[in-house]
């Protein structure tokens, strides 16, 4: 397995092409001087020596030498070694409810973007766990499979939006169906199903869905998201933001729909959290009762030693910058 050690020093490579950039420029600007200067066959005349194609050549051999420095400085390596790891987890399903309702404003900055930071820390906390996501408004779909490629699942959760749902409304019977089919029917016993929502199911198979889930060993733990004060849902029209309203012209109210999440929960043997007790108290809640849940091992085999080739690396991109320094600018006469 290749990798690099330091990534982040490859963004030093920016500087390639912004070097190249800056030569381009000068050159132009010079040849616009020159042809204010006098005529072409008269300068050439008048400087035998130049030779611009060697100061093309030797810009490209210092920007290859620079390539190769920088390379060297991230450490190139090979995978040497697997070992064998045994870890225990569960299959940890995340659900993100990304209606409309969840753009409402009652937990600042939005419903969504709490639920997308608390969501992070959940996967934070949840080393060990094969995570899943998935999302859901009318409709639901498998955003990320199940992982435990951790900074993956952060990526997705922190792009979910609003603008991804397929159509209007909000589902959480058919998430509870989605995440049954995810699981599949060989793992019984070491999985559990965390959906993040305000609680509004238009449909309202919710309930029998998750006693149906509950059946076949499925966990859920329901996260209520928003205030049962509620809010409206702004949305961005031509004239700037304003908010959602219904048939008669009033703004829609959004409001938390804890009765229908706590039953959820109560119907599939799980708890149910409110977000806005603090994310800390809550995941501490939600990784207490999940930690009961049964865990499986799974075997790995990671590559535990790498062999470095930056050394090989410097020597060229020295070697280079050497060849580079010996060219001269003129060509001899």
């Amino acid at each position: 397995m290749f990798r690099f050690e330091h990534n982040e020093y490859l963004f030093a490579l920016a500087a390639i092409p912004l070097m190249a950039g800056l030569y381009a420029l000068s050159q132009h600007v010079r040849k616009r001087a020159l042809q204010r200067f006098g005529d072409a066959a008269l300068l050439e005349r008048l400087m035998p020596g130049y030779a611009p194609q060697r100061n093309r050549f030797k810009l490209v051999l210092l920007l290859l030498s620079m390539t190769l420095l920088i390379l060297s400085w991230a450490n190139p390596q090979w995978g040497a070694k697997r070992e064998k790891v045994e870890r225990k987890g569960i299959d940890l399903l995340i659900a993100i409810d990304i209606s409309e309702s969840m753009l409402a404003q009652d937990l600042p900055p939005s419903r969504l973007e709490r639920v997308k930071k608390f969501a992070v820390d959940l996967v934070n906390q949840s080393e060990g766990d094969n995570i899943g996501i998935l999302l859901f408004s009318c409709n639901s779909f498998l955003q990320a499979p199940f992982t435990t490629d951790y900074n993956f699942l952060r990526l997705f959760l922190e792009s979910a939006e609003t603008s991804m749902a397929s159509s209007a409304g909000t589902n959480i019977g058919a998430a509870i169906e989605m995440a049954e089919v995810t699981f599949g029917e060989d793992n019984k016993n070491h999985k559990a199903f965390v959906i993040f929502s305000d609680g509004e199911d238009h449909e309202g198979q919710a309930l029998e869905n998750a006693e149906k889930a509950a059946e076949n060993g499925l966990i859920v733990m329901t996260i209520g998201a928003g205030t049962t004060e509620g809010g409206f849902i702004p949305v961005t029209t031509s004239f700037g933001t304003e908010y959602k309203r219904d048939a008669s012209g009033n703004p829609v109210r959004t409001r938390l729909d804890e009765t229908t999440l706590r039953n959820i929960a109560k119907a599939s043997n799980g708890a149910y959290f409110n977000i806005a007790s603090g994310s800390d108290a809550v995941i501490s809640g939600l990784r207490e009762r999940i930690d009961k849940i049964e865990k499986r091992s799974y075997e790995q085999r990671p590559f535990s030693d790498y062999n470095n080739y930056f050394q090989y690396l410097i020597g060229l991109g020295l070697l280079l910058l050497a060849t580079e320094f010996f060219i001269a600018y003129k060509r001899n006469e």
